[in-house]
């Protein structure tokens, strides 16, 4: 496993978590949205150290549904400034 690799997925972990504590605690649906888009990029990560056998197909479809997640997150916050 490649030290820098799961170092990123720690810091896109503890992203997930503040997302959800600004979704659960501010009530804003973009803290969902981000602590979504985030896990859509973590969890093949984490499905690979573990020896899961994600394919490369389906990791590649989880971070195509996490761009527009996140866009959807992005415009909720800016339309919130």
């Amino acid at each position: 496993m490649d030290a820098l690799a799961i170092l990123v997925d720690l810091v896109e972990i503890v992203i997930i978590v503040l997302a959800v504590l600004i979704a659960a605690k501010q009530k804003k649906v973009y803290g969902w949205l981000l602590a979504i888009s985030y896990a859509l990029y973590v969890v093949p990560d984490v499905m690979h150290y573990a020896n899961l056998g994600v394919s490369s197909s389906v990791s590649a479809a989880m971070m195509m549904l996490a761009v527009p997640v996140a866009l959807v997150a992005f415009w909720l916050l800016y339309k919130e400034n």
